[in-house]
């Protein structure tokens, strides 16, 4: 009878064990599979930022009809692509080639004069904007034999082509275009993945549309493409999403999460999908301490339960009747179960406060590991939500980059379309920056950037927005704000920068460009366009000015 109590103890105590370590393990496994799908859909629609202002770009230079007037090959038109490239220098080559397919302007002055009329980007780009997936280089490969700057690779340069036509008086006379290197999505990744991927064996995949592997971290493309690396298959749902436990080709398992890569329009649809895994043994890591534990002090319990129910023989079966039952409250997860301690004896109150104990430590070990849990979701989607405010910020003056721009400027559009107000945008750009830069070298060039964001900052109201497009260029969205009242603000802050005086360079002057939209006729990229416009003309009117966008009713205050 004493063997038998004995063991009927020990069961007990193994189930109680066993009940809470399903239940923690259970709950650490959806929370380490909640963790992987917010760094899976970071990086997806990381990519399809880049995808989208990438396309707009070119779309929104494509169409500047000021530009494209003075011709294909105009030195405006070469500088206007070198400049793409200085800010942007994963453009490895921009150029633009007429209606035949000839190539007239290019940076580096790559492939002009010769045809591309055969290539996918042109016939393409001559229908409308164009997106293409990513190839290898074909006539550029011998070109463009070493990385862009700030990247070392040893993977086979391979590009993502973004072309628009070029139109001018409703008639296309050439193709834009653009060979972005796919060196880019090293960047991508990178910024969207949490600091302590590599420690927590992080890894990241994007297949195309066929589900051949186009990115993989670790400079392993090649080879992965070279074995005919296709991936683990992958059982989506109907978005395309999944999160679990897959075995992928070299026979290990992993806890995988994979969502589609958003498109913001048909153009940028390319297909692509990421699938991000880590090692079982990484990501279920609190899994395996948390058994641990609750095994040890169900071992533990054990056999102070064998020894006590030993010695307490007969006297123990009513107790344990009413220990089982408390035990089944406890696994039931009904509201204020515990383990009560039982008098009669001192074997029974001492089998029943053991019982006691491990139950209050079981629950108290189940508690910490939550919060750990809780900790780290917290600290990860702190991490995903300051990468995606550095991913819209600056980092030379804090104002918004380009990214962040477009999502203000999205915003002030509905405001203007649904109010039926006005809504203005001034651009403006330093007169001869190069020479501080060549003069007094780049530090203080970079101090005459954070001046002018910080003269723009005190001087726009809380509910404008300032961005730095690259460069030496900036631009303010005006909400509100009628050509009149924008064009009197550019000239105050034109007298303002013009008027700062500093010890070392002195001052700068610049050039300001403004457009107005009014109610359901604002539209972004036109208003952007037309400023850039109206930027340009003060260029060639000297510097150091303002002027309106072309078919303005109010003239441009004079400029000193």
């Amino acid at each position: 009878m004493a063997v038998v109590f004995g063991v009927l103890a020990t069961l007990l105590a193994l189930l109680l064990s066993f009940s809470f370590g399903e239940m923690l393990r259970g709950r650490i496994r959806n929370d380490a599979g909640a963790a992987l799908r917010v760094v899976t859909y970071t990086v997806a629609h990381q990519f399809e930022a880049q995808l989208s202002s990438r396309n707009e770009q070119v779309t929104v230079l494509s169409r500047a009809p000021g530009l494209w007037e003075q011709g294909l090959d105009s030195p405006a038109v070469a500088q206007l692509l070198a400049r793409m490239q200085n800010l942007t220098p994963d453009n490895r080559w921009i150029g633009v080639a007429d209606a035949d397919g000839v190539v007239h302007n290019a940076t580096g002055h790559l492939l002009q004069g010769a045809s591309v009329a055969q290539r996918p980007w042109f016939s393409k780009g001559l229908e409308g904007p164009y997106v293409g997936d990513i190839h290898p280089a074909v006539m550029l490969s011998k070109l463009l034999g070493a990385p862009a700057e700030g990247h070392e690779t040893a993977e086979p340069l391979r590009f993502v082509d973004f072309a628009a036509p070029v139109v001018v008086a409703g008639k296309t006379i050439g193709v834009l275009c653009v060979h972005a290197s796919w060196e880019w999505a090293d960047q991508v990744v990178k910024l969207a993945l949490p600091p302590e991927a590599r420690s927590t064996g992080l890894q990241v995949f994007v297949f195309d549309r066929d589900g051949r592997v186009i990115f993989a971290q670790g400079q392993k493309t090649s080879a992965l493409l070279a074995q005919g690396f296709r991936g683990p298959d992958v059982p989506t749902n109907n978005e395309g999403l999944y999160t679990g436990v897959l075995a992928w080709n070299d026979g290990v398992e992993y806890l995988t999460s994979a969502a589609p890569v958003p498109a913001a329009s048909a153009v940028t649809d390319l297909g692509w999908r990421i699938v991000v895994r880590q090692p079982i043994s990484l990501a279920y890591s609190l899994v395996r301490d948390a058994t641990s534990a609750v095994l040890l002090i169900g071992a533990v319990a054990s056999v102070i339960a064998s020894l006590l129910a030993y010695r307490a023989a007969r006297s123990l079966s009513r107790h344990l009747h009413g220990i089982a039952l408390a035990a089944r409250r406890v696994e039931a997860g009904a509201p204020g179960a515990g383990m009560p301690v039982f008098g009669g004896s001192s074997e029974v109150t001492a089998l029943s406060s053991a019982l006691r104990n491990m139950t209050v430590q079981l629950l108290a070990s189940n508690s910490r590991m939550e919060q750990q849990v809780r900790v780290r979701t917290r600290e990860l989607l702190s991490a995903n939500s300051a990468l995606d405010r550095q991913a819209r910020s600056d980092p030379l003056t804090g104002v918004l980059n380009r990214r962040g721009l477009e999502e203000r400027l999205r915003l002030a559009v509905a405001s203007a379309r649904r109010g039926l107000r006005p809504l203005s945008v001034a651009m403006l750009d330093a007169d001869y920056f190069k020479r501080i830069n060549d003069q007094f070298g780049h530090e203080v060039g970079d101090a005459v950037l954070r001046q002018l964001a910080e003269i723009l900052r005190t001087r726009l109201r809380a509910s404008d927005a300032v961005a730095r497009l690259g460069g030496e260029e900036f631009i303010a969205v005006l909400p509100d704000t009628d050509l009149e009242g924008a064009m009197a603000l550019a000239e105050s802050l034109r007298h303002a920068i013009e008027t700062h005086i500093d010890k070392v360079y002195g001052n700068i002057t610049v050039s300001i460009g403004v457009a107005v939209g009014m109610g359901t006729e604002v539209d972004g990229a036109s208003l952007l366009r037309a400023a850039d416009e109206a930027l340009y003309r003060a260029k060639a009117e000297g510097r150091n000015r303002v002027c309106a966008a072309s078919g303005s009713t109010a003239e441009a205050p004079a400029s000193s």
